[in-house]
């Protein structure tokens, strides 16, 4: 397992006493990456310079939410 650890790739979580969720694919680890592969293919092959699923605009905001979030844990 990478430097990251199971934390990186969960199958599975638990969440206090009742809050529980498995992966129902079944892949473990960095399998899903296969999917993410193929997409990339799949684009790349329609001559797209951007995935229409999780546009550029979208995935930078999604992480500058994750460094705010990583910001207010590290200043707790």
């Amino acid at each position: 397992m990478p430097a990251l650890g199971r934390a990186a790739a969960p199958a599975r979580a638990r969440l206090g006493p009742s809050l529980r969720w498995s992966d129902p694919t079944g892949l473990r680890g960095f399998d899903g990456l296969s999917w993410e592969a193929t997409a990339l293919a799949r684009f790349v092959g329609e001559g797209r310079t951007e995935s229409p699923v999780h546009p550029l605009e979208e995935t930078v905001s999604i992480i500058a939410t994750i460094d705010q979030a990583r910001a207010q844990l590290v200043g707790s």
